[in-house]
This record gives C-alpha cells, sequence and structure tokens, in this order.
C-alpha cells in the first residue's frame, strides 16, 4: 500500500471504536486510507426475513454506519467507507488537491443493523455521535437548528497536503458511466460569492399548512468528479426534439431544473419546491415583478424550449417507462426513494423490481432512444416523522444499498454509449443542510446535477 505515516486518533469512546489514519508516500501525504475498527460486537439477530438478503447484509454491509467528510477552506469531500467482514473495520481511501489542511468529520450515524432491518416495522434510530471529539478550529457557521442538525461537525484533528500530486495526463471527459468519486469546491472566481437559501425550520400551522422559513447562508460549490473532467455543457441546444422526464419529486425537481436551464436561467431558477403553495417565495422575480422561472409544481408538465418538447410524468415506481418512453427522444428517469420510504420495501423486491426496469430500459436503447437514469440521493437525516408523517426508511445504507442494486442491473447496458447513468449519492451527501424542505435538492446542488444531466444529451 505504499504507506508513510499512520497514527491513531483520538476518539470520544475508545471503549467501543478506534481510528486510524495512514498516509501514502507519495505525493507529500495527499493521499491515504482511514480505517474505523468498532470494539463492540452486536448480538445476533434476524436482520430480514430473506435468507439471503439477511446474509448480505452482514456480511458485506456490517452493523454499523459512518459518514466521514474531510474538510477545508475550499473543498469538502466524502471518505466512503467499505466494512470487511474478516477485520470487522470500516476503511476508505481519499485523494487531496489543494496543499492545505484537511480537518476530519467523523459520526455514527447507525449501529447494530439499524439502519438496513428488514425484519422490524420501525424508525430506525438515528444517532449522529460524533466519533472524534468535536473542535473548534473548523466549526461550520450555524444559521438555523436544521443547518446544525444535518451537518457533521469537524474535529480538530487534520490530515495536511503539503504539495497534491500531479496528474501527467489530462483527465479524459466523464461519459456518464456512473462515475462516483468527486468532491465539492469553491473555485477562485467565487471565494466572496455567498448564497442565501431559504429552508423551513418549524411547522406553525397544520391546517392549512404553513412554515416559518430562515435564511441560510453557504458559499457557491461546484461539484467535479475525481476520475474524470465534467462534459462541457452544451448550453441551450441539444440535439434532441423530445425529452421525457419520468418518476418521482426528485425527478419533478429535474425536470423543472432542466426546463429553466434550457431557457438559459442561471442558480437563481434551479429550485425544487415540492409544495405549490412555497413556490411565490422563491422565484427570482424579473424586473416588472413577473417571475422568470418555471415553476415547479405537481402533475402532468410540458414545456417547449428552443424547439425541444420536455415533459413531465409522475410515475414514482417508473412503472410506465417502457410504454411512455417509446415516444421520446430521450427518457430521464430512476427511482428508489418511494420504495424505501412509504412502502418500506425489503431489498429482495428492489432487487428484483429493479432488474425488470433495467429489462425495459435495454428495450428503450435497443429502439434507439437515449436514456439518462438518476440514482436516489441522500435523504437528508429524518430524526422524527417529519416532514412524512411515516416511519421513514430512507437512510444512507438503505438507499446506498438500492443504488448498488441499480447499478448492478444496469451495468450489462452500459456499453451502449446511449446509456448513461447519473449517481446522485456522493455529489448530495455532503449536502444535506441545503435541502429547503428536509427532503429535496436546491440551488446550487441541484444546479449543478442539472449540469451534467444536460451535458450527457
Amino acid at each position: 500500500k505504499n504507506v508513510g505515516r499512520c497514527r491513531v486518533l483520538g476518539v470520544v469512546k475508545p471503549e467501543e471504536v478506534s481510528v486510524e489514519v495512514c498516509a501514502r508516500v507519495e505525493g507529500d501525504f495527499c493521499s491515504g486510507t482511514i480505517t474505523i475498527t468498532p470494539k463492540v460486537t452486536p448480538r445476533p439477530r434476524k436482520i430480514s426475513n430473506d435468507v439471503e438478503t439477511d446474509q448480505l447484509i452482514k456480511e458485506t454491509k456490517g452493523p454499523n454506519h459512518y459518514r466521514t467528510i474531510l474538510r477545508s477552506s475550499l473543498e469538502v469531500l466524502d471518505v466512503e467507507t467499505a466494512y470487511d467482514r474478516l477485520s470487522g473495520s470500516y476503511s476508505g481511501s481519499y485523494t487531496l488537491t489543494t496543499r492545505g489542511a484537511y480537518y476530519i468529520a467523523m459520526e455514527t450515524l447507525y449501529k447494530d443493523f439499524n439502519g438496513l432491518d428488514e425484519a422490524r416495522d420501525f424508525w430506525p434510530p438515528l444517532l449522529k455521535e460524533p466519533v472524534l471529539p468535536t473542535g473548534e478550529k473548523a466549526k461550520v457557521e450555524r444559521v438555523t437548528k436544521y443547518h446544525e442538525g444535518q451537518l457533521t461537525d469537524s474535529s480538530d484533528e487534520v490530515i495536511k497536503c503539503e504539495k497534491p500530486i500531479e496528474k501527467a495526463e489530462k483527465k479524459e471527459i466523464c461519459k456518464g458511466k456512473c462515475e462516483r468519486r468527486g468532491r465539492w469546491v469553491v473555485k477562485p472566481d467565487n471565494i466572496h460569492k455567498i448564497l442565501y437559501t431559504k429552508v423551513r425550520t418549524k411547522k406553525v400551522q397544520k391546517t392549512p399548512v404553513a412554515f416559518k422559513w430562515d435564511l441560510q447562508k453557504d458559499f457557491l460549490w461546484e461539484w467535479v468528479f475525481d476520475e474524470c473532467s465534467s462534459p462541457p455543457v452544451p448550453g441551450v441546444k441539444i440535439p434532441h426534439q423530445t425529452i421525457l422526464v419520468t418518476g418521482d419529486s426528485q425527478l419533478r425537481a429535474m425536470y423543472f431544473g432542466m426546463v429553466n436551464y434550457l431557457r438559459g436561467n442561471g442558480v437563481d431558477c434551479i429550485q425544487n419546491i415540492s409544495s405549490p403553495g412555497h413556490v411565490g417565495q422563491y422565484l427570482f422575480m424579473g424586473e416588472d415583478g413577473s417571475s422568470k422561472c418555471a415553476e415547479n409544481v405537481k402533475g402532468k408538465q410540458k414545456a417547449n424550449v428552443n424547439g425541444v418538447a420536455i415533459h413531465f410524468l409522475d410515475d414514482p415506481f417508473i412503472e410506465k417507462v417502457r410504454k411512455n418512453g417509446k415516444h421520446y427522444d430521450v427518457v430521464v428517469t430512476g427511482f428508489g426513494q418511494h420504495p424505501a420510504s412509504r412502502k418500506h420495501w425489503p431489498f429482495k423486491r428492489y432487487n428484483e423490481t429493479m432488474k425488470a426496469r433495467a429489462a425495459s430500459i435495454g428495450e428503450l436503447l435497443e429502439e434507439g432512444k437515449t436514456i439518462v437514469w438518476i440514482t436516489s440521493p441522500k435523504y437528508p437525516d429524518t430524526q422524527k416523522g417529519y416532514p412524512v408523517g411515516v416511519k421513514d426508511w430512507r437512510t444512507d445504507p438503505r438507499l446506498l444499498l438500492f443504488n448498488h442494486a441499480t447499478r448492478t442491473h444496469l451495468s450489462p447496458y452500459l456499453p451502449n454509449p446511449r446509456l448513461k447513468l447519473l449517481d446522485t449519492f456522493p455529489i448530495t451527501h455532503p449536502m444535506g443542510h441545503t435541502s429547503s424542505d428536509q427532503a429535496h435538492y436546491n440551488n446550487f446542488v441541484l444546479y449543478e446535477m442539472v449540469k451534467l444531466v444536460v451535458s450527457y444529451l
């Protein structure tokens, strides 16, 4: 592994877990691994009523789920850790691209298989327990309580990158083949640009529903992939005549984001508001007092932008993707959050359904259609039934498992250049605090995903 130095970090509960950071020699310690080793073995119990799923979870996912984020003044990157059954530890690699100190933020989200438990009808208890002592040196400014609840606090432990690795070859252009590793960066031109996002922080009236809203400050971050360069965005003109966007409310957000983007509207218009009653609070107003933005409202939607017909059809389980998709040149789709939310689908059911949906995608590809599949994004951390009054199963580990099944079943079709796969989980994972309604993404987060989808067309 070419390890240059390793050190054990001080943790909050040394009797429960240990953390080790190992930096590689090359690049002046700007890359390496982070390993988390639990010291407590959970009691044996059934996780799923399906034997194969039970074994899969226990052998490949492990009992706990951790979140690890490295944060500098100009970058935020997620370190995804994988479970090793033999050692019982969780390990992930990192590569730093900017000289300076990266503060380590680490917390335990779920223990004892609760994030993937299918055998009980319960609300998975979200812990958000800091693994490392919370520090003061890289404390993120809190604007709202919601902001505080979504962030993973940084410790004073740092990884210092003395000289970033210089890559001799220019990265190839991303082709939409499920590129996953990346980071959020603040480009030099945007260092002094601040965004204010409205977030709903309190329900003040049940009927009709009304919320208290607060402003939340953030930088204008941009998403970049590690493995490749983001494709150049062609602007408002694309080489297709008809586009269907179909799926759940996440896809509806993508639809309105695409319409606004293709109309030439900027990040101010790329908003995702699920409730029509609150749309007016978010619209960017023109000089004449009218809105230039496409409003995000429920139901069927149709738009024509520069000769391109772009439609949205509500189909949370994309049961009609084959039937409806045959009438369009391009289909932008995906599903996963509804099965994990109200329906409490076990993994076996999602896996079998995804296999059938992949077959439908294969048939559309044979007919010459272009497909952009969008995986489930991170669902903001939820500890109670707000905003959805159900026992919500949209935990990080469950959505990651569903997304893995998605990639597995679509991978046989990926050699087809007309199939694009955008994994939105790593993009949204560090940005849960930017969700305006504790469910969806808006502003720069959705804007970056919209640019990627349009570039794949």
